[in-house]
């Protein structure tokens, strides 16, 4: 892999192949990454992906970017990550959904130090609150909070930090 293929590629930083990209001029990772096996960063035209520092994305790691997808600094995501900022957009039933097209691209935003585990979706329109868990196997269809834990499918809030109390509280914030 040459790095300066990349629009940004941080010191330090390792991807392990095989790796998979259809544009690495429209990907930037930070410093002190970590990218495991078999990732696949399928880019649009349009589409810009940026991967913060110090971030560690697992195994079979699967981004599909029309628009933007942004993960931050301090990121830790188990193997089996998918992350989508555009779906299927079916319209016509008598067409396989496949020849249809894509819907409208929707960014997808991971704040810094959030923990994603081990075969999480992230879909369309989606911001992950800093500091926040999403449990194994959840599929988060809606934004949440900074300092939640979610899961489930679709993910919802199964805890979170009350900054009030000073304390972890069962359910969601509010």
């Amino acid at each position: 892999m040459r790095p300066r293929a990349f629009a940004a590629f941080g010191a330090r930083t390792l991807v392990h192949p095989p790796l998979a990209v259809t544009d690495r001029g429209r990907v930037s990772i930070g410093d002190d990454c970590f990218v495991l096996a078999g990732a696949t960063i399928a880019v649009g035209a349009a589409g810009r992906v940026a991967i913060g520092s110090r971030t560690y994305l697992g195994r079979d790691l699967t981004i599909l970017c029309e628009g933007a997808v942004e993960i931050g600094d301090d990121v830790m995501a188990s193997d089996r990550l998918t992350v989508v900022d555009a779906a299927p957009d079916p319209r016509d039933p008598r067409l396989p959904v496949a020849a249809q097209g894509l819907g409208e691209a929707r960014p997808v935003r991971i704040g810094d130090g959030v923990f994603l585990g081990t075969g999480a979706t992230v879909l369309p329109g989606v911001s992950i609150g800093a500091r926040s868990l999403v449990a194994a196997g959840a599929v988060v269809a809606e934004s949440v909070p900074e300092n939640c834990v979610v899961g489930g499918n679709p993910a919802r809030v199964i805890r979170h930090f009350d900054r009030a109390r000073g304390a972890w509280v069962d359910g969601p914030p509010g």
